[in-house]
């Protein structure tokens, strides 16, 4: 924890949940879409059926990649 700002976390992760909120990360529309884009990117970059990959919830733009084996 951050003792020199200690309102910086909380505002911080306040400002990230509004993003999420506005970006539809509440809701499993926006997720489903989200890991639909990450598939596809892993996809694009190591070619079909050699990766899962699934949105970091608050991210903003990380995916989780799994190879498949």
């Amino acid at each position: 924890m951050n003792t020199y700002m200690p309102d910086l976390w909380r505002d911080m992760v306040r400002a990230i949940d509004a993003s999420a909120a506005s970006n539809d990360e509440a809701g499993q529309g926006g997720v489903s879409a989200a890991n639909g884009l990450c598939q596809r990117a892993a996809n694009a970059a190591y070619g079909a059926g050699k990766t899962t990959a699934t949105y970091i919830l608050k991210s903003g733009n990380q995916c989780r990649l799994t190879a498949v084996h």
